[in-house]
């Protein structure tokens, strides 16, 4: 069986006792062989690798942890770079390397098929993919450990919810410029964050202007001005700044000083100001102060949504708690995870229904459009890879049981996978209070 779509950026062939498993983003190919059987080609691969994959290193990829865990898999890590900047409470692993190890995971592989462990890239945090594009790579994370049917299931939760809660803007009744920034010291240079994640994520949440340069200018600025002239509209300005950049006393100041905001040189006096509507996302850090955005954020689209809609629409889903925003402006402190209410160590279903939604929300204005934006489409279609585990059992109905039993409509293709149908799915019938 071989899957050619490659809209989230990877994709696999079935062969008949391995299967290939292509990253395209890094342009790699992996043999995923099973039961210790022996691939008698290696050429053109980077990796081969036994499957399942019992002993995983992480290195320069922590981002593939909140993806682990969600699949029950925090188990199968055994050494973690720098461990110290591990956000989740799931890990307990030290940074004394394992004697044996299968698979070393990094945001780049940097070896052949002939070298053990075998190094394998993960990109899920590449920003050229859409919020759902990046959860869907919680598929490509189980295919090492054979464990796709399960992923299948909870991506499908991840994506019903996010498509719910994005049908129920559709229609918001207001609309904000915004500007995502990022301000890189080593060259002075302020860049606004234009990327497919950030323009497919404003929309969702019913902010359809995202402040940007025409795609024939550049977005990284080292004049003040230039900077100021895009800035001027700003009503609300989402920050990613490392905090190592402004200082430990007064780092909101420090960060009006580096952006030539204050009142003395700034010409436009941007509303954002007068608002105090500066916001950063690293509201959510572990006891060393690392943020859990970067982490958690791309298999989590659908809180990173949540946090983008009671953003701008406080009075939607009035009792939800910002995962990760704070108000930088408000010096706002970031508040540090609670080990015992982070739901995805022992129960990765509660977790998930966290960000639980009932369609035909009392917020959402009558006769709402449902149609599903190109992001969203590319994101439903890693459905097509695995497709057939849905019709071979694959033990999915295991799953179900579990699987909350209020019900609402989701989209998954049909089985030519050119058309949606529209379906109903078991939902809970219990909202699980919000946690860290």
């Amino acid at each position: 069986m071989t899957v050619n779509d490659t809209s989230n950026r990877f994709s696999v062939e079935y062969r008949d006792y391995y299967k290939v498993l292509t990253n395209h983003i890094t342009n790699e190919k992996y043999a995923l062989v099973y039961c210790n059987k022996t691939l008698a080609d290696t050429a053109g691969y980077h990796a081969v690798v036994n499957v399942p994959v019992q002993r995983v290193s992480v290195a320069n990829a922590l981002d593939i942890l909140p993806f682990m865990e969600l699949l029950g898999l925090q188990d199968k890590v055994t050494f973690i770079q720098d461990p110290k900047q591990v956000t989740s409470p799931c890990y307990n692993v030290t940074d004394t390397i394992a004697s044996h190890i299968d698979v070393v995971f990094t945001n780049k592989s940097n070896t052949d098929s002939g070298t053990s462990p075998a190094y394998v890239s993960f990109s899920a945090s590449d920003d050229s993919l859409s919020p759902l594009e990046k959860a869907s790579w919680l598929v490509y994370v189980a295919f090492f450990f054979n464990q796709e049917g399960r992923a299948f299931v909870y991506f499908n939760d991840i994506m019903n919810n996010y498509l719910c809660h994005k049908n129920n803007l559709a229609n918001a009744p207001s609309q904000t410029y915004v500007a995502w920034t990022k301000y890189d010291a080593p060259t002075k240079t302020w860049k606004l964050l234009r990327d497919p994640y950030y323009q497919q994520l404003m929309a969702d949440a019913g902010v359809a202007k995202l402040l940007q340069p025409n795609s024939a200018q550049s977005a990284d600025f080292t004049n003040l001005f230039e900077f100021h002239v895009q800035m001027q509209h700003a009503e609300s300005v989402i920050d990613l700044t490392p905090m190592e950049y402004l200082g430990d006393k007064e780092p909101y100041l420090q960060w009006l000083t580096l952006g030539g905001f204050n009142n003395d040189t700034d010409n436009y006096m941007e509303p954002f100001k007068e608002k105090k509507r500066v916001f950063r996302m690293d509201g959510l850090t572990n006891a060393n102060g690392y943020p859990d955005w970067p982490e958690r954020s791309p298999v989590r689209p659908d809180l990173a949504l949540l946090d983008m809609i009671h953003l701008f629409y406080p009075d939607y889903n009035k009792d939800y708690q910002f995962t990760w925003v704070r108000n930088f402006a408000m010096l706002s402190d970031p508040r540090q995870i609670n080990p015992s209410t982070y739901l995805a160590c022992a129960n990765p279903l509660a977790a998930l229904n966290q960000a639980n939604c009932v369609i035909n929300d009392q917020f959402k204005p009558p006769n709402s459009p449902t149609q599903l934006s190109e992001g969203d489409k590319a994101g439903v279609s890693v459905g097509t890879i695995v497709f057939f585990f849905l019709v071979l059992g694959a033990g999915i109905f295991l799953f179900r049981r579990y699987r909350r039993r209020t019900r609402h409509r989701f989209y998954q293709m049909d089985n030519n996978a050119e058309s949606w149908t529209e379906m109903d799915v078991s939902k809970a019938s219990q909202r699980t209070p919000h946690a860290i």
